[in-house]
C-alpha cells in the first residue's frame, strides 16, 4: 500500500538531477577545442591584429566586430592550423560578427540562455591573451548591466580578459556559452571585464540584414529648404565655393546607431580661408581646420588635431605626425574622464588613390589612414580612423573613427546652393 510519504519519495526519485559543476579543467577539456586565434592583414598582407573567435555552428565562428577593424584578409588559427574566414555578418552595435570558414570542422559550442545567467556563479574565459593560445582564467559573474531602459548591454566577470581575448569565450561550470568577451581593463586596482551575451549570436544575421536595410535607407536622397534668404537647390561641389553654400555631414554612432545631420553653412570666404556657421569653424584654403569652436560631429571633431587632420601637397605614401588634444564636450568630462586632460600624437598614412561613390555624387579621393593611443598609462585607449578625402572639394566626403568601445560614422551627404531665383 502507498503512503503519501511513499508517494513523495518516488515523486523525488524520478525528477531530473542537477548537473554536477564542471572543474576548471573539465570545463577547458570540453570547450578549449572550439575557441580559435584571429589574425588579420592589411592590404598589403602585413599583420595588423590578433584575437579569438568561437564555433557556433559548421564552418561558423563568432568574434567581436572591432578585433576586425580595418582587416583586408583574416584567418583564424589553433596551432599549426590555419584557415581563411570571410565576414558573413556584422551586429556592429553589439560589437558581434560571424565569421564563415570554408572547410572547416570543430565543435559548436552550447549557448547558454540568458535567463539562466546568475551573479556570483562560475565562470571561465578562454582565449588568445596577447597570442598566447586557449588560455583560461577563472572568476564569478559579476554582474549583469543594464542601460537606462533597462536593456541588458554587458555581462561583467571577474574573469581576467587581456588584449587579444577579445571575441573568446565566457563559459559557465556546465562548459556553455554565456557570453562573448569583450572588453577588459584595470581602473584603481579593480579589475573589470565584459562580455556580451551568448544568446545575442541567434540574432546577428536578422540584425545585420536590418541595419544593412537602414544605412541603404539613409543613403537615399532628401529635399529640405533653407528658411533664410531664398531657395537652396543641390549642386555637385563642382564649382567654387561661395557664401551661402551648405554642406551637410550626417554622423552616425554605429554603437547605438543613431544618427543626426549637421549643416555647415559658408558664412564667408576671403583669399585666406574660409568660415563656417557663424565662424565657429574656420578652414585654410588646404582643407585645414584653423578654428573649431563647437563639436558637433562626435569624434571627428573632438579629435581633430591642433594642425587638422590633412597636411599640404598630399600622396600617396606620404606620412606625418600631429599632436591632438581631445577637446572638453560630451565625450570627455575632465572630471570622469582621464583621457579628457591627456595629449597624444596621431600618425598619419596616405593609403592609396581610389573613388567613392557618395550620396552626392562619385568623387575620387585620397584614403587616409590614422591610430593614436590615449590617456595615462593606466587607461590608454586606441583612437584610429580612417578618412576619404577629396582634393577637388578640398574636405572628407567620409570620415570613420574608433575610440575605446565607440564607433562613429560622418559622411557629406548633400551639397546645396542658395538661389535668389
Amino acid at each position: 500500500m502507498n503512503t503519501p510519504f511513499s508517494v513523495s519519495l518516488l515523486a523525488l526519485a524520478l525528477l531530473p538531477l542537477p548537473a554536477l559543476a564542471m572543474t576548471a579543467q573539465e570545463v577547458y577539456q570540453a570547450v578549449a577545442s572550439s575557441v580559435w586565434g584571429v589574425a588579420t592583414f592589411d592590404e598589403s598582407n602585413r599583420a595588423i591584429g590578433t584575437g579569438s573567435a568561437v564555433v557556433t555552428g559548421p564552418g561558423q565562428l563568432i568574434t567581436n566586430c572591432h578585433v576586425l577593424g580595418k582587416a583586408k584578409a583574416l584567418v583564424v588559427r589553433k596551432e599549426n592550423v590555419t584557415y581563411g574566414a570571410k565576414l558573413l555578418h556584422a551586429d556592429v552595435q553589439r560589437d558581434l560578427c560571424l565569421l564563415k570558414v570554408d572547410n572547416f570542422s570543430a565543435t559548436q559550442v552550447e549557448v547558454a540562455p540568458l535567463s539562466q545567467i546568475k551573479v556570483g556563479s562560475k565562470a571561465y574565459a578562454i582565449g588568445n591573451p596577447r597570442g598566447f593560445e586557449q588560455t583560461i582564467s577563472e572568476g564569478l559573474v559579476s554582474g549583469i548591466r543594464r542601460n537606462d531602459k533597462d536593456e541588458i548591454e554587458f555581462i561583467q566577470t571577474s574573469a581576467a580578459i587581456s588584449p587579444g581575448s577579445s571575441g573568446g569565450g565566457l563559459f559557465d561550470d556546465q562548459g556553455r556559452l554565456i557570453g562573448v568577451t569583450t572588453l577588459g581593463f584595470l581602473e584603481k586596482a579593480q579589475n573589470l571585464n565584459f562580455a556580451v551575451p551568448g544568446q545575442w549570436i541567434a540574432e546577428v544575421p536578422a540584425r545585420a540584414a536590418a541595419a544593412l536595410a537602414a544605412r541603404e535607407l539613409a543613403r537615399q536622397p532628401a529635399t529640405r529648404s533653407s528658411g533664410v534668404g531664398g531657395a537652396l537647390r543641390s549642386f555637385s561641389g563642382d564649382q567654387t565655393i561661395l557664401a551661402g553654400d551648405w554642406y551637410s555631414y550626417q554622423h552616425t554612432d554605429l554603437v547605438t546607431s543613431s544618427r543626426k545631420t549637421v549643416p555647415y553653412v559658408v558664412d564667408k570666404v576671403d583669399e585666406l580661408s574660409v568660415s563656417y556657421n557663424s565662424g565657429t569653424k574656420i578652414e585654410n584654403l588646404d582643407g585645414q581646420t584653423t578654428v573649431l569652436k563647437k563639436y558637433e560631429l562626435g569624434l571627428y571633431e573632438v579629435f581633430t588635431p591642433v594642425s587638422g587632420w590633412v597636411t599640404s601637397n598630399m600622396k600617396v605614401g606620404n606620412s606625418w605626425e600631429a599632436q591632438i588634444i581631445p577637446r572638453h564636450s560630451g565625450y570627455f568630462d575632465p572630471a570622469t574622464n582621464p583621457s579628457a586632460n591627456t595629449s597624444g600624437t596621431v600618425k598619419a598614412r596616405v593609403v592609396e588613390d581610389t573613388t567613392i561613390r557618395t550620396p552626392v555624387r562619385e568623387f575620387k579621393v585620397l584614403r587616409i589612414e590614422y591610430e593614436s593611443w590615449l590617456g595615462p598609462p593606466a587607461f590608454r585607449y586606441r583612437m584610429s580612423a580612417t578618412g576619404w578625402w577629396s582634393m577637388e572639394l578640398k574636405r572628407f566626403v567620409l570620415f570613420e573613427s574608433l575610440f575605446g568601445t565607440g564607433r562613429e560614422r560622418v559622411e557629406l551627404v548633400k551639397i546645396e546652393r542658395m538661389s535668389t531665383q
